[in-house]
């Protein structure tokens, strides 16, 4: 097992600004963001698989800013064995 996560999780915490949730279409909004460098961390885990994202952002505007979390920028992910 190669997952990064168990290791980044208490750092993850530990420099957590925001937490937010997905609508029932996987939207988010992350509202009033101060210009500067970050991270957009998100987990996904069900009972078949377990993988994370982490995202370096740059909010240099006040538009919105679109992101998207799929398969080709998720930093690991680990497919459970049957």
């Amino acid at each position: 097992l190669n997952l990064k996560l168990y290791t980044m999780t208490p750092v993850v915490v530990k420099h957590t600004i925001t937490v937010v949730k997905t609508d029932v279409d996987g939207k988010y909004i992350i509202p009033d963001v101060p210009f500067g460098q970050y991270f957009l961390y998100a987990l996904y885990k069900n009972s078949f698989s377990t993988g994370y994202w982490l995202i370096p952002v740059k909010v240099n505007t006040p538009k919105p800013i679109h992101i998207d979390f799929d398969n080709s920028n998720m930093e690991e992910l680990y497919n459970k064995p049957f």
